[in-house]
């Protein structure tokens, strides 16, 4: 999960709710290209994270979020 920073979200904050809320791992991570902090998020919850994106932050919308799974080719 990448950007939810720049609607001024904290990540550890955010990591903590998606645990919370879809029972898997997620923690705050450097990327490797980009050396920019994101969130990894392990289990099947894809579907369910962009709804609960928006519900939990109004001031991301449905049009900001870009689903991409870059363990699938």
């Amino acid at each position: 999960m990448l950007g939810l920073d720049l609607f001024g979200i904290k990540l550890a904050d955010a990591a903590k709710k998606f645990g919370k809320k879809f029972a898997c791992g997620a923690s705050v991570i450097k990327d490797q290209g980009s050396n920019k902090e994101q969130i990894d998020v392990q289990g099947d919850c894809m579907d369910e994270m962009a709804e609960f994106i928006c519900k939990e932050w109004k001031d991301v919308t449905l049009d900001d979020i870009k689903c991409v799974d870059k363990d699938k080719k």
